[in-house]
């Protein structure tokens, strides 16, 4: 079997500074695919870095919403020019956040350069890894308008099950991660019950998010491990099956060559 994490933060510097480590944990349980998400100029450039070291690792190059009232001028083109590199193989973490933005005028920003990674990426022909946190409609309206024509992944989607049923009718895949694994996440395990096979991909958010039965401590990619088995316990299907769908999800997202 193997495994995959569609969405890390190997780049993050709790996790960079055990970078040949966490890579020998990785290999160790077989995982065959990583995405590095970035989310300001310096992750970006450490993304590029980790997959030009590492052949299973891929980076994704964008802004997040959290952190574009950070960047420098100039930033944004650099990280642009980031996504050019021959190791970018998606944009993003991309997406809105409202959960701490009340502003109007703020979220009005969060949507232009959100609609902005989209196009670039349908520029470049590549997929997007979109976060949303409280802003389900208008994350849904963007993508519906502004539809990417790779795909899309909603990492560590987060909304309803009738929220899902519209994003399905897009090119979107959804993230999940370890809150699949807590005790009380029963809304993540209605929506993975009520989600397609064929439209779940694994992520840890490393070093983030956690997975039972190490909640509480620095999460690693090699976690995504619980995620894969969770997924088949609430599913009912056998771990292999589960991972092999997956790869293939990954192999259509992200035109590689898994199994």
């Amino acid at each position: 079997m193997i495994f995959i994490d569609s969405h890390t933060h190997l780049n993050d510097p709790e996790l960079y500074s055990f970078l040949e480590e966490e890579m020998s944990y990785s290999r160790e349980n077989n995982l065959k695919f990583i995405l590095v998400a970035s989310y300001d100029l310096e992750s970006a450039k450490r993304a590029i870095l980790i997959s030009q070291k590492y052949p299973e690792c891929h980076a994704a190059i964008g802004l997040h919403p959290e952190n574009m009232q950070e960047a420098k001028e100039g930033d944004w083109d650099e990280i642009k020019s980031l996504m050019q590199d021959k190791n970018c193989v998606a944009i993003g973490e991309t997406g809105l956040d409202y959960h701490w933005v009340k502003d109007l005028k703020e979220r009005e920003k969060q949507k232009r350069l959100f609609i902005e990674h989209i196009e670039l990426a349908n520029k470049l022909h590549l997929p997007l890894t979109i976060h949303s946190r409280d802003a389900a409609q208008d994350t849904y309206q963007i993508l519906s308008e502004h539809v990417p024509e790779q795909g899309a992944i909603l990492h560590c989607y987060s909304y309803s099950v009738e929220m899902m049923e519209q994003f399905l009718k897009l090119p979107i895949w959804f993230g999940f991660g370890g809150t699949l694994t807590f005790k009380n996440a029963k809304l993540v395990k209605e929506v993975l019950s009520s989600c397609p096979l064929e439209r779940v991909v694994t992520e840890t958010d490393a070093p983030y998010l956690t997975p039972e039965p190490f909640r509480g401590k620095r999460n690693e990619p090699k976690n995504v491990i619980y995620v894969a088995k969770k997924i088949a316990e609430i599913t009912s299907l056998p771990l292999e099956e589960v991972t092999k769908q997956i790869a293939k999800n990954i192999e259509k997202i992200f035109h590689v060559k898994l199994l």
